[in-house]
């Protein structure tokens, strides 16, 4: 009898945190929702370095970022996994991401036929490391918000696809200028 009652009351105590959690993780969402549809806080003291607060909640508090004017592009952070992806923003508060994804060759011609638009395709194009693969540049409808987002993307061919994806076809380029730029 005691082990039914025991047991009974680990399952509550499960049941009573699993829904906690859940409701801890919507209100998470729910604020990252919230603040996403509205512009960014920006310090207006002029004397100062302009700090931007995004919408991302960190340890409880809003992430800021200082953003260099005199620099085009500040890094945000960078996330790995099977590749890795780098995020930026501009001083306008535009936000792109750069990165590698690790594909195959069916994997790369299913994300270019999934493209609402294929503005440039180059079969042998050298990267910045001096490596041939194609570079395509493509117009992406992003589902849910009927929002336009524009992928530059380089495929040695083999497994590697390094992208750019920027919200307008000029940011996309000039970012890829400036990449060029830094090596």
């Amino acid at each position: 009898m005691k082990r039914i009652i025991f047991r009974f009351s680990i399952t509550i105590l499960t049941i009573a945190i699993g829904v906690l959690s859940v409701f801890i993780f919507n209100v998470y969402q729910e604020v990252n929702r919230s603040l996403s549809n509205s512009k960014a806080v920006i310090n207006p003291d002029k004397g100062k370095p302009k700090i931007i607060k995004l919408p991302f909640i960190i340890d409880g508090k809003f992430m800021e970022v200082e953003i260099d004017e005199k620099e085009p592009f500040t890094f945000l952070g960078h996330a790995c996994g099977r590749g890795y992806v780098d995020g930026y923003i501009t001083s306008d508060e535009e936000r792109l991401s750069s990165g590698l994804e690790k594909i195959n060759p069916s994997k790369f011609r299913k994300e270019i036929q999934e493209a609402s638009k294929v503005i440039e395709n180059i079969e042998n194009f050298k990267n910045r490391d001096g490596e041939n693969g194609v570079r395509t540049i493509i117009q992406i409808e992003s589902k849910g918000n009927n929002k336009q987002f524009y992928k530059i993307v380089w495929y040695d061919k083999k497994e590697n696809m390094y992208y750019i994806i920027a919200p307008t076809l000029e940011l996309a380029l000039e970012f890829e200028r400036w990449q060029e730029s830094q090596k």
